[in-house]
């Protein structure tokens, strides 16, 4: 079996990462791991009916929605990239650690995950790329459906 290149991705603040695609099984448990709100109920000819319209289920519903959504890209990215701090990006990490200090404002606890949120990730965009590329490569894509059926054999006479 062949080495598959590395996929790396730069970027805007010029720091690399490596990263690989995320089984699309994974990104399904995770996503069905977090279980969705139960609507209220109402009493109507003495039977109990899910209310899918009152008001307090629909602002769950939108909350449920964005905590899930971040949760999956926190998924995919901690199955997707692969982070190997040496001693310039520890060094960058304690730095950040200290100036954050001094304004009071507390860092995760994972070096690794100071770093990649904190330090390589510079804007929204570097996210949303990243996770384009991991996600474009876990999920078919027309390109990817055509290049297989080209492989396949023609007519054999």
């Amino acid at each position: 079996m062949t080495e598959q290149p590395k996929k790396i991705f730069t970027f805007s603040t010029g720091h690399s990462v490596e990263w690989q695609q995320v089984s699309h099984n994974l990104m399904t448990a995770a996503y069905r791991s977090m279980p969705t709100p139960r609507p209220p109920t109402q009493l109507i000819d003495g039977v109990e009916i899910p209310n899918f319209a009152h008001p307090d289920y629909q602002q769950a519903m939108v909350a449920h929605a964005v905590e899930r959504t971040a949760m999956l890209q926190r998924f995919i990215l901690k199955r997707g990239v692969k982070v190997v701090l040496d001693d310039d990006k520890r060094a960058a990490v304690s730095q950040l650690r200290q100036d954050m200090s001094e304004l009071g404002v507390p860092l995760p606890d994972d070096d690794t995950e100071v770093w990649f949120y904190h330090i390589a990730i510079g804007t929204d965009d570097d996210e949303r790329g990243l996770l384009a590329r991991i996600n474009g490569e876990s999920f078919p894509t027309e390109e990817h459906v055509q290049d297989a059926i080209s492989t396949f054999q023609g007519d054999v006479s």
